[in-house]
């Protein structure tokens, strides 16, 4: 009854948000950003629905923002390129659904079930995932216009610079052939 009344103040999206930040707390204070810091939060939370009811849980969290240059990796592949929050946080699931594959053989899998007659595994019914962070990702994805009319604003000003370098290209042009 008290998740229901929580999903009903905030939604799903602000349940999700309350879990992570909830565990994210819990931890030790040993390598989370300071004050006078930031870093992204991303985790990916297990929703399991049963005739009980709904839980929500946190199965993977990391915190990051960085990424190493070419110059610093190392043939050895003994050095970790990418410390973003969403890529560790991937890295960390897969970790958790080898695990649970583990588990099967025992029947102790919290979210598969073997398939009869072969090696196959499938979600056990009501099981799903979602993926939190406390940003946009890094590149393209985090590129997006406030409003539509921003939006416009930024292509008319993409076009003027165009039209300000093909004009200057061509008097470029112009002066070489006389």
């Amino acid at each position: 009854a008290k998740e229901k009344d929580e999903k009903k103040k905030g939604g799903f999206a602000e349940e999700v948000a309350r879990k992570v930040y909830e565990k994210y707390e819990a931890l030790p204070k040993t390598g989370k950003a300071t004050e006078k810091e930031w870093t992204v939060l991303a985790a990916i939370l297990l929703e399991d629905k049963t005739q009980e009811g709904t839980s929500l849980s946190v199965v993977s969290l990391a915190t990051g923002t960085k990424c190493l240059g070419s110059n610093k990796l190392r043939e050895q592949g003994d050095v970790l390129h990418d410390s973003h929050a969403e890529v560790l946080t991937r890295r960390s699931f897969r970790m958790f659904l080898m695990e649970q594959i583990s588990a099967t053989e025992t029947s102790k899998s919290l979210i598969f079930e073997k398939k009869e007659g072969c090696s196959k595994f499938s979600l056990k019914p009501g099981i799903s995932f979602h993926m939190y962070i406390s940003q946009t990702p890094c590149g393209d994805a985090s590129i997006f216009p406030i409003t539509e009319e921003a939006s416009e604003d930024v292509v008319l000003k993409k076009r003027k610079k165009q039209t300000i370098r093909i004009e200057s290209e061509t008097r470029k042009r112009q002066k070489t052939e006389e």
